[in-house]
């Protein structure tokens, strides 16, 4: 359909696409897109922190089993649970066209945590904080997805 139409004796002039209103329209799009997915998006993050703490006691290890069967705590990687409980902080900073979500062990020195995320030599790694954020970006993706088509 034609947004707009003039005609003069001998011409005819017809305007079947004005850019600067489909950009208006796309940026508008996008910004009610992004307010619908920055809300999804801060429960995810919360979430994927919750998730990462449950990984690092599901995750399994010969000391934990030996560990547990000595009952001298549980067979996870959690002896202390101070690793546990410090993966479970999360930061999120927002802003119009940006959203970050961040959670691990954001205010420790890290390095024995990064060993047992990742593993060594003589270690499997747990990938607590990998698998959380695996499934976190796929329920990202879900919400984009989803507000694309609305």
């Amino acid at each position: 359909m034609a947004r707009q139409s003039r005609q003069t004796f001998g011409s005819s002039q017809v305007t079947f696409f004005d850019v600067e209103a489909l950009r208006g329209g796309i940026v508008a799009w996008g910004d009610r897109v992004a307010d619908q997915v920055f809300d999804e998006a801060e429960e995810i993050v919360k979430d994927a922190a919750v998730e990462a703490v449950a990984r690092v006691h599901a995750a399994d290890t010969k000391t934990g089993r030996e560990r547990a069967a000595k009952g001298k705590g549980l067979p996870g990687r959690h002896e202390t649970g101070l690793m546990a409980e410090q993966i479970r902080e999360y930061e999120i900073t927002r802003s119009k066209r940006e959203f970050v979500g961040r959670w691990g062990w954001l205010r420790v020195k890290r390095d024995y945590f990064d060993c047992q995320e990742h593993g060594t030599r003589h270690l499997a790694g747990m990938g607590a904080l990998w698998g959380s954020y695996v499934h976190a970006q796929d329920r990202l993706w879900a919400a984009l997805s989803r507000g694309r088509r609305r």
